[in-house]
Order: structure tokens, then C-alpha cells, then sequence
């Protein structure tokens, strides 16, 4: 473990590429897929998912630049990042008001949410980490909770026309990988001063289990774009 520990501490450059390029497929396979002449409602907030997957691939990019030149500001890939979830979010909310329909009711609770971060900000004196925590908690992670179990209570809502199509694997993994996500990637944030950001961060995560948490964000983002992925032939109706 000590052996994987120090290379994956010397090689977060490469971590950073394939996460940013895991993002870079998934937005690009969403693009090239039909989707036009679909009967299936998922074909129409994919363009959420895409913005969310092109915002954030140069944030990894950044993250990969800063790690080569060793640079400690990290304000791009903060930006990047916190906007790409904005998109993420609306995603998860709008697939889960396909079987959930109170979920559609909230529209308005996006714009509220930021504007707290945003207030919490403004009266700290670390903008940028209670930033990084905040909307870990309250945006990411409820992001990847909603797109997770969107994809599996999607797919168990349809299940008579999508068992022929032998896509459940496909639906549930998504729903599997982005339910993980949500914990390694809205949980595990930066060290903050509060609970439970001060005992769970990703220092602590790597203290603890040995490797950074951006490995696991990493393996959770290339299963998420693989069965994201399988998830699509279908809509074009072809499959």
C-alpha cells in the first residue's frame, strides 16, 4: 500500500488527465449520439450532463498543470468546478421528477442553495475553502445522489420497454458509480474548521485509507462515462 501510495503521490498529474478525460468521452459521446427522434424523456436534459462534463474537464486539466508546475493557487479549478455542479444538479433533480414528481416542485431550491454559499462565503474569513466544503455538501453531493438513484428508479419505471434492450446493467452501474461519487467527491472535501469537514477531508481520507481520494473519484468517473455510455444507443431507437 505504501508502494501505491507514493506513486500515486508522484504520478497526480496522470490521475488528473484521466479524470478530466473520463468528463472529455462522456460529454463527447452524449454529443455524437442521436437523440432527436427519441420517445425516452432522458434524451432531453442530457444537454445538462454534457455542460457538466465540459465545464469540469478543464478544471482537471488545471489541476494536472498546477501539480507539474507545482503550484499551490487553485481559484480556476474552484470556479470550474462549483459552476460544472451547478449543471450536475439540475440534471439529478429533473431525472428524479421523471419518477419522482415532487421533484419537479423545486425548481427554485438551486438559486437558494447558492445564494446561502454565497452569503457563508462573504462572511468568512476563507472564502475559497468554505466555498470548496459548502458546495461539496450542498450541491455536489446531492447532485450524485439524485443522478444515482434518477438512473435506477429511470430504468425500473420503464422496465418493460428497456428489459428487451438489456441496458439494467448500464442503468444501475451509473446509478451505482454516481451514488459512490457523490460520497468521494461532495463528502471528502477540503480540510475545513467546521463539522464534519474538520474530521473528514481529504487529508484525513488519505491519512486513514492510504491513497488520495482523487483515485477514487477517478475510477467512479470512468465507470460512470462506461455505463453513461451503454445508456445511450438506445435512445437514438436504433438499438
Amino acid at each position: 500500500m505504501d508502494l501505491f501510495y507514493q506513486w500515486c503521490q508522484s504520478n497526480m498529474d496522470i490521475i488528473f488527465l484521466i479524470y478530466g478525460l473520463a468528463f472529455v468521452t462522456m460529454g463527447v459521446a452524449i454529443l455524437v449520439q442521436p437523440k432527436k427522434e427519441s420517445g425516452f424523456e432522458l434524451a432531453n436534459i442530457l444537454w445538462l450532463l454534457v455542460a457538466y462534463a465540459f465545464i469540469h474537464a478543464p478544471a482537471d486539466f488545471f489541476s494536472m498543470r498546477a501539480v507539474i508546475k507545482e503550484e499551490t493557487t487553485h481559484i480556476p479549478e474552484a470556479i470550474l468546478t462549483s459552476i460544472s455542479y451547478l449543471f450536475l444538479f439540475e440534471f439529478g433533480r429533473r431525472l428524479m421528477g421523471f419518477t419522482k414528481k415532487a421533484f419537479c416542485r423545486f425548481r427554485w431550491i438551486l438559486p437558494i442553495i447558492v445564494s446561502g454559499i454565497l452569503l457563508a462565503g462573504a462572511l468568512s474569513d476563507n472564502f475559497w475553502t468554505l466555498l470548496n466544503v459548502l458546495v461539496g455538501y450542498f450541491i455536489r453531493f446531492p447532485a450524485g445522489v439524485m443522478s444515482g438513484l434518477g438512473f435506477i428508479f429511470y430504468y425500473n419505471s420503464l422496465k418493460k420497454r428497456l428489459k428487451p434492450l438489456k441496458v439494467k446493467k448500464y442503468f444501475y452501474w451509473a446509478g451505482i458509480s454516481l451514488l459512490a461519487w457523490s460520497f468521494f467527491c461532495g463528502i471528502v472535501r477540503a480540510k475545513g474548521t467546521f463539522f464534519p469537514s474538520n474530521w473528514l477531508n481529504t487529508d484525513s481520507f488519505c491519512l486513514v485509507v492510504g491513497v488520495p481520494v482523487q483515485i477514487f473519484r477517478t475510477i467512479c468517473a470512468v465507470i460512470a462515462t462506461w455505463a453513461i455510455v451503454g445508456c445511450l444507443e438506445f435512445l437514438s431507437g436504433k438499438k
